[in-house]
């Protein structure tokens, strides 16, 4: 018989019929990896299978697994100053506090040498990549080695790296000075993570010898039964799991201290000077005397502060989990009882409140991204500092959430899929939305992460390197053919090709193969939809500001009484627009009503910019919900479009419609985007008087902004009043971020406590099923795979969504190169749309603008052909699906009846096929 591996190499599939195959033909797995680690040590004293007393084993056990261990007072004093490190520096070289100003003199000298050292850590961060340097695969458990038992070659290299990198940083001060400081600010994690790698203790002999059920006695190595393996295994991983919450414990506590401290220092040292620096705009080229350089290095300090106090939060979502993970371990390495039941009760309700933290942090990160943007409208240099530390702190948050969890994750898997909330997130995962929105973002990456996969392979078989990598289990797939003979049967084996036979590396051709079940052309239609509303949402702030301003520049002249009225129209316009955010409303508002601070005080003007913009506020929110809302929520499918059967909204439902005026309920009026929660309440039939109530306490948000357009007004008087106009902007994002934070924390515990209540089959949603019952049915009749579209649809398809993403990553990430700067304060008589060296809409903007619409006529034209070509198939499976209607919502309805009075038998079914097979 030819050898099941030669033939996986040839890429064959093997028959063989019905034949036994002779143990000399089994093919012969490679040599092991690391033999000599899988043996048992002092296995020549051989086995006492005879009783020996617990307490001795007890004590060997002791023996055995005593470690070197880290105390936390000791790890403290190694914690905090690797916490404190970057705080000092940051206020010694990059804040006024210290010598700020010279040093950004000084590097401002060496910008030239950012480029060449930035190309070189490119350089060797790829090369490291090819040679297998992060994650070797030939050298499991392993990382950041280049041979085994790399301990000092492999860290020297990646701390050369990191210096390297932080000097090309440091160089281009002058062209990103926000890049030193936050660079800064990193050298504290890489620190504690050197400090955790330094104090762990290895303790693989002993977890290989538990799991063998052996331990060393004094009369040799005995065997255990399996109460004792299970018992010293559980013990031993609980005491891993003790070192590891230690670490933690010390790493939190010293982020929090030098946080805290910073803090107090730099609110003592902002409290002694007399007035606070002018920001001024972004310029083109970093200049230290300018007003911009002034604000950087005023507030640098406060925010490496919060960032510490940051990463001390997430810490300690680990150190609480630490007392569940060890429960879980000692769980599932002892036998049940009553008490274990208790406790693992106990833990799951904590494990539940952890899951919603780590959930409610993600959506403020994404909150707090989202409202940095909308900062844009000012063109405010604190946006953009904003921006660059939210961007560091979701690295971070992520990168420790993946390291630090993965193993906690790995061992209380079974005790979180008991967790509704849990099983949502999980079921993310799968969602064409959810994994749009992340090819969105990686996109532009995935080229040149193909090229690298495909050299590192070649490296790979050029190092000879799969000799020593251990293989992962090869799926063998039988197929029972029809038999051609009387009593014979023929069986073919799908064998997987093995990994040195491919092209690209076995992790990349892994992942590459997951995703072959996926619905590419519905991923596709929507990865272009998301780059659009991208695109949209960045071009309509930018051309907002320059219609607020021209808005401004013509209002100006009128009576305060005519301007109150034309600013009331033109702000409720606005608001009725859904892409249009309230940030620059209400900016345009009080730029546009402190204008006439000369005739009637600044104060006074103040004070009606922000009772109008309330008014304006509450006046648009109840248009929107009776109107519009109203309006739409009459449609079925609109109601079904919008998910009003859904849990989600189920859950929002529950928190709009309780009883008085709680704090969740007004953080989802308020915190809320504008026009989507107005508009879902209308849908919802919420009561508008009530609604109206709860959106009330909105004026703590609105107020700062508004103030915030006043005070640029003054920015000629003095830099104290640019200086406050940005801290009501931040005043502003903190507001947003904690009433977001309420409403992501209230809709999660709905979602937990009362997922029954939100997830049952409803009477009244009946209808609403079946709309989404009989779309999902045309969908799955009318659906064609994209590898059988025409090639013209293909083709389409693809260039449409490659288009729109890659104008949605220019804009994002380099709009300044495409749209000069605009604020609503400017004043609209400076404007040049094309003309001059500060032409609003540049060279590059007008190609990237052409591009995009010439995307967009090309998607246009896929839907027009999937829209014709589906047409048939769709209006047949309608007719059918037609047919059988009344019968599934008849059954739906008893469904959704014993759902809600609990019935403790299940309702008859109704006779038919059709409900036979669907439920």
């Amino acid at each position: 018989r030819p050898k099941l591996r030669h033939l996986a190499r040839r890429r064959v599939r093997p028959c063989c019929e019905g034949a036994m195959v002779a143990e000399s033909d089994v093919v012969k797995p490679r040599r092991s990896w690391r033999a000599d680690q899988l043996t048992l040590p002092h296995a020549n004293s051989g086995l006492n299978e005879d009783e020996v007393d617990q307490d001795e084993l007890d004590a060997r056990f002791e023996e055995t697994t005593q470690r070197q261990g880290w105390s936390f007072n000791s790890l403290f004093m190694l914690c905090f100053p690797a916490a404190a490190a970057p705080c000092v520096l940051v206020i010694v070289l990059w804040s006024d506090m210290g010598a700020g100003r010279t040093v950004y003199e000084l590097l401002g000298h060496f910008h030239v040498l950012s480029y060449l050292l930035g190309g070189l850590v490119a350089l060797l961060l790829s090369g490291l990549y090819l040679l297998d340097f992060w994650l070797p695969p030939h050298l499991p458990g392993q990382f950041c080695a280049l041979f085994d038992g790399d301990v000092r070659f492999g860290p020297a290299i990646l701390a050369a790296v990191g210096l390297i990198s932080m000097a090309a940083g440091f160089s281009s001060a002058k062209q990103n000075p926000t890049v030193p400081p936050v660079m800064t600010a990193l050298i504290g994690p890489v620190l504690m993570a050197a400090i955790r790698k330094a104090t762990q203790v290895s303790d693989n002999v002993q977890t290989q010898d538990f799991s063998r059920g052996v331990i060393h006695a004094k009369s040799g190595v005995v065997r255990l039964t399996e109460a004792q393996k299970l018992d010293f295994l559980g013990r031993f991983l609980a005491g891993t799991a003790d070192d590891a919450r230690t670490f933690y414990a010390a790493a939190m506590s010293g982020f929090f201290m030098s946080g805290v401290t910073t803090a107090l220092i730099w609110f003592g040292w902002v409290l002694s000077v007399e007035a606070l620096p002018d920001t001024g705009r972004p310029a083109e080229t970093f200049d230290v005397t300018s007003d911009q350089g002034a604000y950087l290095r005023w507030c640098i300090p406060g925010l490496v502060a919060f960032f510490n106090l940051g990463l001390a939060m997430i810490i300690s979502l680990r150190v609480k989990l630490a007392d569940s993970y060890r429960a879980a371990i000692r769980a599932e390495h002892s036998e049940k009882s009553e008490e274990a039941v208790d406790a693992r009760k106990a833990h799951m309700m904590r494990l539940g409140t952890y899951t919603k933290v780590v959930n409610c942090l993600a959506f403020v990160l994404l909150g707090s991204t989202k409202a940095a943007v909308e900062l844009q409208a000012v063109e405010s240099h604190s946006a953009n500092l904003m921006l660059m530390f939210i961007g560091v702190f979701v690295i971070a948050y992520y990168l420790f959430m993946f390291v630090t969890f993965k193993r906690v994750q790995s061992a209380i898997q079974e005790w979180l899929m008991d967790l509704p909330i849990w099983r949502m997130m999980s079921s993310l995962s799968t969602n064409d939305w959810v994994r749009a929105a992340f090819l969105n973002g990686t996109f532009p990456l995935l080229p040149f992460l193909v090229m690298l996969s495909a050299v590192n392979q070649l490296v790979r078989k050029m190092r000879g390197l799969y000799a020593d990598i251990p293989q992962h289990p090869r799926e063998f797939n039988p197929l029972v053919v029809p038999p051609t003979e009387p009593n014979s049967y023929k069986v073919q084996i799908q064998v997987d090709p093995v990994p040195d036979d491919q092209v690209l590396t076995e992790r990349f051709v892994r992942l590459s193969n997951k995703t072959d079940s996926w619905d590419w052309v519905g991923i596709y239609e929507k990865m272009t939809l998301l780059a659009i509303a991208m695109s949209g949402s960045t071009l309509s702030t930018k051309f907002l500001n320059i219609f607020l301003s021209w808005l401004v520049s013509v209002l100006q002249p009128l009576p305060l009484a005519s301007l109150l009225v034309a600013a009331f129209v033109a702000g409720l316009i606005c608001f009725l627009l859904p892409p249009v955010p309230g940030v620059p409303v209400y900016l345009f508002t009080g730029v546009l009503i402190a204008a006439k601070s000369n005739e009637f005080g600044f104060w006074t003007c103040c004070g009606i910019a922000v009772g109008l913009s309330f008014f304006m506020k509450l006046f648009a929110c109840a248009i929107q919900q009776k109107m519009i809302g109203g309006f739409l929520g009459s449609s079925r499918r609109i109601r079904s479009l919008v998910g009003v059967q859904k849990p989600l909204i189920r859950a929002i439902e529950v928190v709009l419609r309780s009883k008085g005026f709680s704090i969740p309920k007004i953080a989802i009026a308020c915190g809320g985007p504008d026009w989507p929660t107005s508009v879902l309440a209308g849908v919802l039939g919420l009561p508008l008087l009530e609604m109206e109530l709860v959106t009330l306490p909105v004026i703590f948000f609105l107020a700062p902004c508004v103030l915030s357009g006043a005070f640029f007004l003054k920015r000629g008087e003095g830099p104290m009043w640019e200086s406050m106009a940005n801290l009501m902007l931040q005043v502003t994002v903190v507001a947003a971020l904690v009433l977001q934070l309420i409403a992501a924390w209230a809709i999660q515990e709905v979602l937990d406590k009362k997922n029954r209540d939100v997830t049952i089959p409803l009477e009244q949603t009946v209808e609403l099923d079946w709309l989404d019952h009989a779309a999902e049915k045309v969908k799955e009749a009318s659906y064609t795979p994209y590898n059988r579209l025409n090639i013209l649809a293909r083709v389409c398809l693809f260039w449409g969504m490659l288009i729109q993403v890659m104008v949605a990553h220019v804009l994002f990430w380099q709009g300044s190169a495409c749209f000069g700067q605009f604020a609503v304060t400017d004043d609209i008589n400076t404007l040049q749309v094309f003309n001059g060296q500060d032409a609003f809409i540049k060279p590059t903007g007008a190609f990237t603008l052409a591009i995009m619409c010439i995307g967009f006529v090309i998607y246009l034209t896929f839907r027009v052909m999937q829209d014709f070509a589906r047409r048939s198939k769709g209006q047949k499976r309608m007719k059918e699906l037609d047919a059988q209607k009344d019968e599934w919502v008849t059954f739906r309805k008893l469904l959704a009846r014993q759902a809600v009075y609990n019935f403790p038998y299940t309702p008859p079914p109704v006779p038919g096929v059709y409900m036979k097979n669907e439920f």
